[in-house]
């Protein structure tokens, strides 16, 4: 975003903004050690849809001859392009517009509740970006997803034992898929639910 303290990204950062960027870039804010936008930071003005913060203050990084500590948004943006590389190699699939909706969305707020002019979308926030957005479903023969929060096996009498050790062995875990078709392990055998009793009546 640049080291000026102004209220806007400087360019190209500020590209991020325009609607032929069709939301594939990402402008990035620095801050300190305690999540607060460091002063030389330029905040997110106009780009705030598309801008995050990432540790950028005082940071240990390689330098000519060895290591320093150095400061900036160029300290700032390596973090976010990590994370925008590593969402990738898990799921190659996605586009280069999906990947950064997925960092944008999954930012840690900062700041003014919502998108803000100075920390834009917020923090970034790797851990939450390799967790699921949105609800989990699996496809289903007839086109339609199925939700698989709260979805439990009912098992039958006859069936019971076989479905309790595949269970145990882990042979019920499947496919869910997020708001952005990234694949995820559901493991169903913990909702496995016994049948229920038959009253036998004289």
């Amino acid at each position: 975003a640049g080291n000026d303290g102004g209220a806007h990204p400087h360019w190209p950062a500020r590209f991020a903004s325009q609607a032929w960027a069709n939301g594939q870039l990402i402008a990035v804010g620095a801050v300190d050690g305690h999540n607060v936008i460091a002063a030389f930071s330029n905040r997110a003005g106009d780009a705030a849809q598309f801008y995050l913060v990432a540790p950028g203050v005082s940071t240990y990084s390689t330098y000519p001859g060895g290591y320093a500590r150095m400061s900036g948004t160029s300290m700032a943006t390596p973090h976010v392009a990590g994370a925008a590389a590593l969402v990738k190699s898990w799921w190659p699939h996605l586009a280069a517009r999906e990947v950064a909706a997925i960092l944008l969305t999954t930012a840690r707020d900062l700041g003014a509740p919502g998108v803000d002019p100075i920390y834009g979308r917020g923090l970034l926030d790797l851990e939450a970006a390799m967790r699921p957005v949105g609800p989990l479903t699996a496809p289903a023969p007839n086109g339609v997803d199925i939700a698989l929060a709260g979805t439990a096996v009912q098992t039958s009498t006859a069936l019971a034992t076989g479905m309790r050790r595949a269970a145990q062995r882990g042979d019920l875990v499947v496919a869910g898929f997020d708001a952005f078709r990234r694949d995820f392990a559901v493991d169903l055998g913990a909702t496995v639910r016994e049948p229920r009793a038959i009253d036998v009546l004289p």
